[in-house]
């Protein structure tokens, strides 16, 4: 509520990113497990966003520490969970890998 009356674009930005007409866009959470193909991998190196189109938020580390908005140099390791922003579709197809 109070997010709202302080921040009514963010609010409204993540209301249209949920439902809006480009496509059904979603935050969604994504676990590392240590036979992941993205374990062990920088993110520059995984290629996400020109893959599957998704964006990254940030990566909940093991140790519960969050890192937000990650750099390139991040490196996403087993027991990470992923933050990320995308089209349903597209998560559903980095969900297979």
């Amino acid at each position: 509520m109070a997010l709202a009356t302080l921040r009514p674009n963010v609010v409204d930005f993540l209301q249209v990113t949920a439902a809006g007409p480009e496509g059904n866009y979603q935050i969604e959470e994504l676990f590392i497990k240590h036979d992941s193909a993205l374990a062990n991998k920088m993110l520059r190196d995984t290629d996400m966003r020109a893959k599957f189109g998704i964006t990254i938020l940030g990566i909940r580390k093991p140790d519960k520490t969050m890192v937000r908005n990650p750099s390139a140099e991040t490196k996403i390791e087993s027991g990470d969970i992923i933050i990320l922003l995308g089209a349903s579709e597209q998560l559903e197809k980095l969900g297979e890998i």
